[in-house]
């Protein structure tokens, strides 16, 4: 039997989801969607089925999808019997309505493609970078340079394109970092990913702005970090940003005023600097830390 992803949508976005099968078909990606529907059979026995036999189910969110009772059992029956569940999210963000029912909050765990946005945990990429993406979890394609990562690169949204020039620059010294915005796979469960990957690699390094003494998801990868005993790296923000000596006062008030020791454990550490001297030898000061 030939493997096929079944393509799940409401009737209201048909022509969307059409331009997306289109993508996908267009990748080499065999599609079963409801053109695949046979004449003169019961047609919800023939989705159900489609739904049991497929590999994957690619989920086209909308907030009329998630109205839609049919869409909903869809979902079910693809959860039900194990199946590999893509969800895109199209048109418009919804994520308030997926805790609509309980088949659809569980989505809000997974990592889910926004072609609303173009983005991947605060970095912006293009639809083509996306629909790769979706293409390479049909496929189950591995990517070699997340295997065994030895730096978790740690940082908020608002700062996603300085922390992935940081892991790119890292991994070009040799150095196999582990960063969200590209380690993404869409579909997986993306809380249970990075905690996965900060059991196993060797060091964190903390990418330092305003409001980081806030973000309760750094405070738990910090927290993983102390409690492995592995060394912690704070490193600034682009050099562009710290505009005075203000700035780093805030950041430091901020980690001092939290009630978290995890954050306080930040300021007794010695941070990393892109303003001292240039950003390149941030980064080669980092590398020979780490290796050390």
């Amino acid at each position: 039997m030939n493997t096929y992803t079944f393509f799940s949508y409401n009737k209201d976005d048909k022509e969307i989801a059409s331009d997306i099968i289109s993508k996908l078909e267009a990748r080499n990606v065999n599609v079963w969607h409801d053109g695949s529907l046979k004449s003169g059979l019961n047609w919800k026995k023939q989705i159900f089925q489609a739904i049991i036999d497929c590999d994957s189910m690619v989920v086209c969110l909308t907030k009329s999808y998630i109205k839609s009772a049919m869409c909903r059992m869809e979902i079910f029956l693809a959860q039900c019997y194990n199946k590999k569940i893509l969800p895109i999210m199209v048109k418009e963000e919804c994520w308030e309505d997926l805790n609509s029912s309980r088949e659809l909050s569980s989505i809000k765990d997974l990592s889910v493609l926004n072609l609303v946005k173009n983005e991947i945990f605060g970095l912006k990429v293009t639809e083509e970078d996306q629909l790769n993406k979706l293409v390479g979890s049909i496929n189950n394609e591995i990517v070699d340079r997340f295997d065994n990562c030895e730096l978790f690169i740690s940082y908020k949204a608002k700062d996603a394109q300085y922390a992935t020039k940081v892991a790119d620059d890292l991994f070009q010294l040799g150095i196999q970092t582990w960063i969200a915005t590209l380690a993404y796979k869409p579909g997986e469960n993306w809380q249970s990913s990075q905690w996965e990957a900060l059991m196993q690699v060797k060091g964190l390094a903390v990418i330092l702005s305003k409001d980081v003494a806030q973000s309760e998801y750094i405070r738990k990868e910090i927290l993983i970090a102390i409690t492995r005993n592995i060394p912690i790296y704070p490193v600034l923000v682009d050099d562009s940003i710290i505009v005075s000596i203000d700035f780093l006062r805030e950041i430091n008030e901020e980690l001092d005023a939290t009630r978290s020791f995890e954050m306080r454990e930040i300021n007794e550490l010695q941070w990393f600097y892109p303003n001292r001297g240039n950003y390149s030898d941030m980064i080669n000061s980092l590398g020979q830390n780490f290796e050390k």
